[in-house]
């Protein structure tokens, strides 16, 4: 769950489906 908790503290245009 690292990618997921990653794009919710940081919010960048990341290529995640």
């Amino acid at each position: 769950m690292t990618i997921t908790t990653a794009k919710n503290v940081l919010p960048l245009p990341l290529p995640l489906p």
